[in-house]
């Protein structure tokens, strides 16, 4: 859908919404579902989302790395909850980061591997493609934890271009 014909705020509510009566519905009774859903216009470069206590994505841009926290609550909670959704801009170069909490919380002899590594990892790699991006994030980890985790380990990047061709 081109930007001009919905509003993707009100559309990303709608979502969370219908997912969250789905998620309740079929749970028959409450679970917690933590969700991070975005929309990327390509024409605006922007990313409008909402984070249902998802662990925080990361941006980075030319200033540094920023997150987007939490904007609501999990889905399968509460029938009538809504979270705020949000947009950002993307600069050319700018990269959007997500991992699961299963990547924060990995840990090496008490010590979890924490959002904060995964922002150096962000800020100090400088990759050409969120694939590579995604991999020295998951490879760190991995290094970090030494051995098997307990839940599988994910990560997702986008990365806008520096130059339209």
């Amino acid at each position: 859908m081109k930007s001009a014909e919905a509003n993707q705020s009100d559309a990303l509510i709608e979502l969370y919404t219908r997912l969250n009566r789905f998620v309740i519905e079929r749970g028959f009774r409450a679970h917690s579902c933590p969700a991070f859903v975005g929309c990327y216009d390509e024409d605006l470069d922007t990313v409008c989302c909402f984070n249902a206590s998802h662990t925080p994505g990361l941006v980075w841009h030319s200033s540094g790395v920023s997150e987007l926290a939490s904007t609501g609550l999990p889905l399968g909670l509460f029938s009538h909850s809504t979270p705020d959704a949000g947009m950002i801009a993307l600069e050319p170069g700018a990269v959007l980061l997500l991992v699961s909490r299963s990547v924060v919380v990995a840990e090496t002899r008490g010590e979890e591997y924490g959002l904060g590594r995964v922002g150096e990892a962000l800020n100090h790699t400088h990759l050409a493609s969120a694939r590579d991006l995604c991999t020295v994030v998951l490879e760190d980890v991995r290094g970090f934890a030494r051995g098997p985790q307990r839940e599988a380990i994910t990560a997702f990047a986008l990365i806008r271009k520096r130059f339209v061709e």
